[in-house]
């Protein structure tokens, strides 16, 4: 053998290794990206509304605090906290609120400066949108003198807690209509690094449906041999799939926009190559076949 052939690697050899080097960057600098996201988008701990130990003269603090949102409902689920200055206020009060679902109203008795209540606002939006999915709505507060029916000063609202795993919420309080009426708007949204691991995961999960047709046609062609082995592997990707799509962050019902775009299609994919592989497979003729032997 030439002594140029034992020391010259082949030129395909060359370009394989560049490319898988390439990819293993990429793919380094992609999880340092990543990473960095995630932890810019880090929250602290939120106080948990920690109610002040001096509300303002003669006013009555309202103050709801998320602790869980709920897309598929469309509601957020929390706690609503009531604190009355008693040295002014010594009756009973009624504070109506909108639009809790389990809750218009609630009477403070005038031996209670302090009440608790666990409540569910109701917000507007469509969990198909997920990742994307965003939750709005408008929470109204007053408050009341029971007896006398006497509006009194409100203050407080919806208390902004970025502590939620998954979810950003942002408050903006409205120009208020009347003195003794706290008007919030309330948004909603998943977090980013929640919507960017969705994007990547449903990203790959496409490549890999693309990927199985690609074999399938491969096969089809001639350019590849027909093996029972590669069905064998798409019949086990397609619960791969499956399991990828339930591992996503806050993943909603089946029937989500994500479905119908990539997780559907893929599972589609990888039926009819393995389908189509299998099918190969039985058509292809072996040494010992009669038909193989008489050609």
């Amino acid at each position: 053998m030439p002594e140029a052939e034992k020391t010259v690697p082949s030129t395909p050899g060359r370009r394989m290794k560049a490319v898988a080097t390439a990819i293993v960057v990429a793919i380094g600098v992609a999880y340092v990206a990543f990473a960095a996201l995630y932890l810019a988008t880090r929250v602290t701990p939120a106080p948990d509304a920690v109610l002040e130990a001096a509300v303002p003269s003669g006013d009555v603090s309202v103050v709801f605090v998320p602790q869980r949102v709920d897309p598929e409902r469309e509601n957020i689920q929390g706690v609503l906290r009531i604190s009355v200055d008693r040295t002014v206020n010594a009756s009973d009060v009624t504070v109506r609120i909108f639009p809790f679902l389990d809750a218009s109203q609630i009477v403070v008795p005038a031996a209670e400066s302090a009440y608790e209540q666990d409540a569910t606002l109701s917000v507007e939006g469509e969990v198909r949108g997920y990742p994307f999915d965003r939750y709005t709505g408008t929470v109204e507060i007053s408050a009341a003198d029971t007896l006398s029916g006497r509006a009194l000063p409100v203050v407080g609202g919806v208390l902004p807690i970025d502590g939620l795993t998954g979810w950003n919420t942002s408050v903006s309080e409205d120009v208020r209509v009347a003195p003794n009426l706290v008007t919030d708007s309330v948004v909603v949204e998943r977090s980013l690094t929640t919507r960017v691991t969705v994007a990547i995961l449903a990203t790959l999960v496409l490549a890999l449906g693309a990927v199985a047709i690609a074999l399938a046609w491969s096969v089809a062609v001639g350019r590849k041999a027909s093996n029972f082995g590669e069905a064998t592997w798409l019949a086990a990707t397609i619960f791969s799939v499956i399991s990828v799509r339930n591992f996503m962050p806050g993943a909603p019902p089946i029937g989500a926009y994500l479905d119908g775009l990539f997780i559907i299609p893929t599972i589609l994919a990888l039926f009819l190559s393995m389908t189509l592989l299998v099918v190969f497979w039985l058509a292809r003729r072996t040494p010992d076949d009669p038909a193989e032997q008489g050609s």
